[in-house]
């Protein structure tokens, strides 16, 4: 008989030939799960943009794979009510960080793997280029002239 769930398993023999005694005995031997390592893309950062941004791509999962995650504080606790449902890929969409683990099984043979992580959305990077900071512009204008300097603001002609 084959085997291939884990556990530990005894098996009789007998070997018989005509005109030998018979040989009897038993053999015990485990199979042991399996570790496995499952192809789970996971995101650090993304830039806000007001829409929903998911913390993992786990669609490369073997099929049968599950997997679940859960929000945590900065220690990993968590309750009941911070995880999400099996199968669920969590997204987020306002400016923070968020602490996350998560597990995943592919069946009774492998070993789970969980982990965790953090997830954060950034404000965007300000553009960059030929912009002008009025705002700067000005609180650099009042320093100055406390300090009795003149600041005069010139166009740059364009090439």
């Amino acid at each position: 008989p084959g085997f291939t769930a884990v556990g530990v398993y005894e098996v009789s023999y007998t070997i018989s030939k005509e005109g030998y005694n018979d040989v009897t005995g038993e053999y015990t031997f485990e199979i042991d799960i399996a570790a496995w390592e499952p192809d789970i893309e996971l995101f650090e950062k993304a830039e806000y943009d007001g829409k929903a941004h998911p913390v993992a791509d786990m669609s490369k999962l073997p099929k049968g794979a599950i997997f679940r995650f859960a929000l945590t504080d900065e220690k990993g606790d968590f309750t009941e009510e911070d995880l999400f449902d099996i199968g669920e890929v969590p997204a987020f969409t306002e400016v923070g960080k968020y602490y996350l683990i998560y597990a995943a099984a592919l069946d009774d043979n492998h070993e789970m793997v969980e982990g965790e992580f953090v997830f954060e959305i950034v404000e965007p990077a300000p553009e960059t280029g030929d912009t002008f900071n009025l705002g700067l512009w000005l609180a650099v204008a009042a320093l100055t002239a406390a300090a009795g300097i003149v600041l005069v603001l010139r166009r740059k002609e364009q090439a």
